[in-house]
């Protein structure tokens, strides 16, 4: 990568969809600070009160039928939390399937399930 132009770099991470992370909010960082949480008991959680979870400071989202607590992750997604956010308060299966396929949610976000999505209401 040294003798590829750093506007270029730019270009390349821009197309790909991500942004700068400020230092120490790579992946590897999110592995390491993950590994010292301790995750939550896991409980039956309805729509209603997932919809109540959509913002910044307090940020939960369902996929598959879990329901995680996003929050402490945004600022390491590499693809800013602004668009993270978009999955803020909803099940967002159908986002994070479209664009993450390939991504082992239930590694990446283990530490912050917060319960299963229940309900007739989903």
């Amino acid at each position: 990568m040294d003798d590829i132009p750093s506007n270029q770099m730019k270009v390349a991470s821009a197309r790909a969809g991500k942004v700068p992370l400020k230092p120490g909010f790579s992946q590897l960082d999110w592995l390491r600070k993950k590994s010292k949480m301790t995750p939550p008991r896991p409980r039956d959680i309805r729509l209603e009160e997932l919809r109540e979870h959509s913002s910044v400071d307090n940020a939960w989202t369902a996929i598959r039928g879990k329901v995680y607590d996003i929050s402490h992750y945004l600022d390491y997604h590499p693809g800013g939390h602004a668009y993270l956010m978009l999955a803020a308060g909803k099940d967002a299966t159908a986002l994070f399937d479209k664009h993450h396929s390939w991504v082992n949610i239930e590694f990446m976000l283990d530490r912050m399930v917060m319960g299963t999505l229940v309900g007739n209401d989903i």
